[in-house]
């Protein structure tokens, strides 16, 4: 009863976010529904719950901040029910539209500010013991704060993944696709996802934002999936849009898209270390 909702502003594969009104400290909010279809995956919503609340724990200038998580009131058989999370309202864009507005691909030192505020936020979760394992570019978020045009905001901190034998969203294409450009091996393969899985993931990202393409691709989910697990990741800069990129850059991405987990940086923050070493004194700034 605190919430007021205004309108819908995206659906993704959890649940439909809207923007609202918060009574009483008259602030706008996002609020997220889950779809109705999965309440019939206790597993899920036990998880998105539990997940949610671990999350709203995680303070960091560079994470969406979580207010509240809960369900519904249910009505009836067919009227609430659904979990819900509220979190800040963000003005911005995502990652992912920022990209197409720049025509695919973005300068090396913008590219550079942007991952490494994903770094740090991800790292802070890292040091807590949380894994993202959805980092894509439609979860980050660029929202202007002060001078800054491109502060960071990821969002989806370890709820946003359906597994993928989850039949509920086996229709949603797009969003698997999403998700499978990103993945790391391990999650491929269906095996336990950790800080270098997302470190894999960060490390995708890069390579897209500077070159304009994620490293593999193909007609379907499971054709990418196999790709990340079986072929080598290509040189950054064998690919024209990113070959000025300086080799101790193109480095650290090669080694953070290693099939082995332990190959990468240990986390995040480590691999944010790398890149502000492999910039240092190369005029990237």
């Amino acid at each position: 009863g605190q919430f007021r909702i205004q309108q819908l502003i995206g659906i993704g594969a959890m649940g439909r976010v809207y923007r609202a009104h918060q009574k009483g400290i008259d602030r706008a909010v996002a609020i997220k529904i889950l779809h109705r279809d999965l309440l019939r995956n206790p597993t899920v919503m036990a998880r998105f719950v539990r997940e949610a609340k671990v999350a709203s724990r995680l303070v960091h200038p560079n994470v969406v901040q979580v207010l509240m998580a809960g369900e519904l009131e249910r009505q009836n058989a067919d009227v609430g029910g659904e979990a819900y999370l509220v979190m800040e309202f963000l003005d911005g864009i995502s990652l992912r539209s920022a990209l197409a507005a720049a025509g695919t691909a973005m300068p090396l030192p913008r590219a550079l500010h942007v991952v490494l505020q994903v770094c740090d936020a991800v790292g802070e979760a890292h040091a807590q013991g949380i894994v993202h394992r959805d980092l894509k570019p439609e979860n980050v978020m660029l929202v202007r704060r002060g001078d800054d045009a491109d502060f960071v905001k990821v969002l989806d901190f370890g709820v946003a993944r359906i597994d993928w034998a989850d039949t509920s969203v086996a229709t949603q294409a797009g969003v698997i696709f999403g998700t499978a450009r990103y993945i790391s091996p391990e999650g491929a393969q269906g095996k336990p996802v950790s800080a270098p899985s997302d470190v894999y993931s960060v490390a995708v990202m890069l390579i897209q934002c500077i070159a304009g393409q994620a490293p593999f691709d193909g007609d379907n989910p499971v054709a990418i999936l196999i790709k990340h697990t079986n072929q080598p990741a290509p040189d950054v800069r064998s690919i024209a849009r990113s070959s000025y990129v300086p080799e101790p850059i193109a480095r650290v991405i090669a080694q953070n898209l290693s099939k082995g987990p332990a190959v990468r940086c240990t986390d995040a923050r480590d691999l944010g270390h790398a890149q502000e070493e492999g910039a240092a004194g190369r005029g990237v700034w």
